[in-house]
């Protein structure tokens, strides 16, 4: 990575999901940013399906807490049926940006 994610209070980590999972360039940033995240928010986009073990992965992999999540199916998207969950999205990391990281 050019900036080293220890230097913000929150990190934004989207990915599509290839094989229920993330993929090999997010998976690769993770590994190497372990511990360095303090507080992130993870996103994920599919065809169809993967979304909620790829978030899960995502958190995981990131070793801390999701102040956000949220998931999107290309059909959701394709009919605007996404905006919901993505004005949720988008209040979650306001509201994070608001408070202290722990």
């Amino acid at each position: 990575p050019r900036t080293n994610p220890a230097d913000y209070d929150l990190v934004v980590v989207g990915t599509p999901v290839w094989a229920n999972t993330m993929c090999s360039a997010v998976r690769t940033y993770l590994t190497d940013c372990r511990g360095s995240i303090r507080r992130a928010a993870f996103f994920c986009t599919t065809r169809s399906s993967g979304i909620e073990q790829t978030l899960d992965a995502l958190q995981d992999l990131a070793g801390c807490p999701a102040v956000a999540r949220a998931g999107f199916r290309q059909k959701d998207v394709e009919a605007d049926y996404h905006l919901d969950a993505l004005r949720t999205f988008v209040q979650s990391l306001q509201e994070a940006s608001l408070t202290e990281p722990s």
